[in-house]
């Protein structure tokens, strides 16, 4: 069986030292040259070529990177050269009406979401009132109107409590507990009766009416 040079792919003798054609030469035979190209070639498909690939996809993944960051700078020095307009610009839009006026004629202020923000006089005087309680002026959206007066909600809270029935707002001294719910007067005067032996007041369900007359359901039984 021949074997063929692998310089020159010339047919030579399977265990011949040189091939006739080309001259190339090897002490072992022309036969064990073929087989260790083989070998490299299995060796290049199974290691080589998979890492090389490897490699391939991670040098483009850092070209994309690289890319990437080139974009953010480039972003980051479009955003710089705005916020210096900006600063160099006398006008700002007020954040309520969307209107633009002079900067030094605006307040800052914090909206409803408290964010700063910049507001023109006139839509401050219409949305940021000051509070009745601490004096601090706030978002119309976190506070609320009391008797032709305005309090934030840290105010509210403590000065004032939401009747369960009706809804309005009624100072905590003229407030009225009723199992954990705060009533006004007036709704409170309608859940409420006074025990005619007990003299304690309950809801009208915890007791009965005997000849006209309310009776909490301790003194029925006593």
């Amino acid at each position: 069986m021949n074997a063929t040079c692998p310089v020159c792919a010339h047919p030579c003798e399977k265990l011949s030292l040189q091939c006739v054609n080309c001259g190339f030469a090897d002490k072992q035979g022309i036969a064990r040259t073929l087989s260790t190209l083989e070998e490299a070639r299995q060796r290049l498909d199974a290691i080589i070529i998979p890492y090389r690939m490897k490699w391939r996809s991670y040098d483009e993944e850092k070209a994309m990177l690289l890319q990437q960051l080139d974009e953010a700078k480039n972003r980051e020095i479009v955003l710089l050269k705005q916020l210096e307009g900006a600063r160099n610009n006398p006008y700002s839009q007020c954040f309520e009406c969307e209107e633009y006026a002079l900067r030094d004629e605006m307040t800052e202020a914090l909206s409803s979401t408290d964010v700063k923000v910049f507001v023109c006089e006139s839509c401050y005087d219409d949305t940021y009132p000051c509070c009745e309680g601490c004096s601090e002026y706030f978002h119309t959206d976190k506070g609320t109107e009391i008797d032709d007066g305005f309090f934030c909600m840290n105010c509210l809270n403590e000065k004032y409590h939401q009747c369960t029935s009706c809804e309005t707002y009624t100072s905590v001294d003229d407030s009225k507990e009723i199992e954990g719910k705060y009533y006004c007067e007036d709704c409170a005067g309608d859940l409420l009766i006074e025990c005619e032996n007990c003299g304690e007041e309950f809801l009208k369900d915890q007791g009965k009416y005997l000849k006209d007359l309310f009776y909490c359901k301790e003194c029925l039984l006593s």
